[in-house]
């Protein structure tokens, strides 16, 4: 049951289609889990990544489950790029 913010665009498979995640957008592994306006996509929080902040306990453990240290609410990167902020 994790949540995250991205601070970078991100792609991700929803059924059979890859999706592409803009800058600002949450994403909540499970529909249960998940507040209103949230994506979900269990995929992307499973392997998360330095454009992903850790909005909850269980986010910061699937950091590190891929072994990176991070804290809730604590971005791993710098702001994005132009690129990293639109739809593709």
């Amino acid at each position: 049951m994790s949540r995250f913010y991205l601070i970078g665009a991100q792609e991700c498979i929803v059924g059979t289609m890859r999706r592409r995640l803009k800058a600002g957008v949450t994403v909540a592994d499970t529909s249960g889990n998940a507040q209103a306006g949230d994506f979900i996509s269990a995929q992307l929080c499973a392997s998360p990544n330095v454009r992903m902040v850790p909005l909850d306990a269980s986010a910061v453990t699937a950091f590190a489950n891929v072994g990176i240290v991070a804290r809730i609410g604590v971005p791993l990167s710098g702001p994005p790029g132009s690129g990293d902020s639109i739809d593709a």
